[in-house]
């Protein structure tokens, strides 16, 4: 599972390698089950509970329809090999008839399907995650059951799931426990949790708690505290081990959240947040009020710096789309607001 892992981060992504490569998941995660199951027959609880695992952090991030499709390529390409190889005839979907005069052979029996396609089409993913964290939770120990919550929190909050997320991490206490494990990698899989549980409130329109989970992680350096980039300043205080360690915890591509929809989502539910609270600020008592109780500071500090420049372009990036749309609302200008909002997508 480390070798997969390795090959992963050493191949480029943009090469169709790095697809090849991904077919081999469905194999590692056949072989862990198969592992899981022995172990469990033996009695012998410990290794099955690190098994299994390992094998929650290879379905925890896949959304339940991309998942049946993963599986369904993986298995048709162990039975066919590539759908380019195949001849055109094959992959038709008419299925031609017995007089090879008329119809070539290879469209004889039609399109290749599957054997078997129920097993793959009623897994209930869902049901298969919590049964693995429930076993997990049982009979691991502390660092596998704070891995196994956390994928189960990303899991609920990845299928839009915000209550069950939720309560499941609050419950768990883990925003009080995380920072005293030690474990980097556990600590960055708590940051992706974190702001898939945000953009989980943002799609149900709960501006106030997605602000408040994305906060923590857009603030800051939200590349290097995903694991999905290396800082390369000039003036890194690292030393050339401690390069190595990060560049060893970077997740694989195919896991990366999407940066510029991440900010969107934080920029745009603060902007919703703060600017009813500076207008209200402005009708204060005392001049300063404006500066008083800031909701978001980052949101602060992007929209003084848009306000003290000198000329303003239009619109290129995320933050310039908000920054513009923060303005219109200003103003009362709501259409305008949705429309630049709307731009983003």
């Amino acid at each position: 599972e480390q070798e997969y892992t390795k090959s992963l981060q050493q191949i480029s992504h943009h090469t169709p390698e790095y697809v090849a490569r991904l077919r081999d998941e469905a194999k590692l995660v056949v072989l862990l089950t198969k592992g899981h199951t022995y172990y469990q027959r033996e009695g012998l609880a410990d290794e099955a509970a690190a098994l299994a695992q390992l094998r929650i952090e290879h379905l925890y991030y896949r959304h339940d329809t991309v998942a049946k499709q993963v599986d369904k390529a993986a298995e048709f390409y162990e039975q066919y090999g590539e759908v380019d190889m195949l001849h055109p005839a094959c992959v038709s979907d008419q299925k031609g008839g017995t007089d090879y005069t008329k119809f070539h052979p290879a469209a004889s029996s039609g399109k290749p399907t599957m054997a078997d396609e129920s097993a793959t089409e009623t897994t209930n993913w869902s049901d298969l995650i919590n049964s693995l964290c429930t076993y997990v939770y049982q009979n691991g120990n502390d660092t596998a059951r704070t891995r196994a919550t956390i994928c189960h929190v990303f899991h609920h909050a990845l299928h839009d799931r915000f209550l069950e997320a939720r309560d499941l991490l609050l419950m768990s206490h883990l925003q009080d426990t995380i920072y005293d494990s030690g474990d980097i990698s556990t600590m960055i899989l708590f940051n992706r949790m974190m702001v898939t549980l945000g953009m989980c409130a943002f799609r149900q329109g709960r501006i106030w708690d997605a602000h408040q989970c994305l906060t923590e992680v857009c603030s800051g350096r939200a590349r290097e505290l995903l694991a999905q980039g290396v800082s390369m300043g000039r003036f890194s205080d690292k030393t050339p081990e401690q390069e190595k360690a990060e560049r060893r915890r970077q997740v694989p591509y195919h896991q990366h959240i999407n940066l510029d929809l991440l900010e969107g989502c934080h920029l745009i539910s603060a902007m919703l947040l703060e600017i009813p609270n500076m207008a209200a600020a402005s009708v204060g008592d005392s001049g300063n009020t404006r500066r008083a109780r800031p909701i978001s500071r980052t949101f602060r500090k992007y929209h003084d710096m848009y306000d003290h420049q000198v000329f303003t372009g239009p619109p290129e990036q995320t933050r310039d789309y908000v920054m513009r749309a923060s303005k219109a609302l200003m103003t009362g200008d709501w259409k305008s607001c949705v429309e630049l909002c709307t731009q983003l997508e």
